[in-house]
């Protein structure tokens, strides 16, 4: 388990601060209705870090519109809550911590490569393929490209196993890679 509940809090409970010590009150009062910071916190992650990207938004804004001076520290204070913000992802309303979910997959995938050839069952693709995508969807580029060395040469190994999987590897990447 990760820590985003109780960094979000914190960076959240920040953002409140921020907020009623530099607007006049009616201003702060209609701002943190805005990013619904007016209330207790949800608990449920996938709900702080909707929140969270509401509040960088909110101060995106202001930064653009020239009034970071009503926010001192509000530069250094986005650019934390964005740099926290960077390594998790929503979806289907659960949070994922995408390096820590791409690392996972990447050993799941070498130990599976690593299976005799006399053990491998259509399961073991299946599992492989799954793991590929989420090397793909989560990974930064230079686990991506680790990987797909790492298919290449076990393509040396047995090409019949793993060249139709390198293929599937290298469409992913056209599709869902970085960008």
């Amino acid at each position: 388990m990760h820590q985003f509940g109780p960094t979000a809090s914190k960076l959240l409970q920040k953002c409140r601060e921020l907020l009623k010590r530099h607007l006049p009150e009616t201003e702060s009062t209609a701002v943190l209705e805005k990013l619904r910071l007016h209330t207790r916190l949800p608990q449920h992650e996938a709900d702080l870090y909707h929140m969270m990207t509401s509040a960088v938004k909110h101060f995106e804004e202001q930064i653009e519109k020239k009034l970071e001076n009503r926010y001192s520290g509000t530069i250094l204070f986005l650019r934390d809550m964005r740099d926290f913000l960077k390594c998790y992802r929503v979806e289907k309303n659960e949070l994922i911590h995408a390096p820590q979910t791409a690392a996972r997959a990447f050993v799941n995938a070498i130990q599976l490569i690593g299976v005799p050839e006399e053990k491998r069952t259509k399961n073991t693709i299946a599992e492989l393929n799954l793991y590929m995508l989420e090397i793909v969807q989560y990974g930064e580029k230079e686990q991506q490209l680790a990987f797909e060395d790492l298919l290449k040469k076990s393509t040396t190994r047995d090409k019949k196993f793993f060249s139709p999987l390198l293929k599937k590897y290298q469409r992913y990447l056209g599709k869902y890679g970085e960008k």
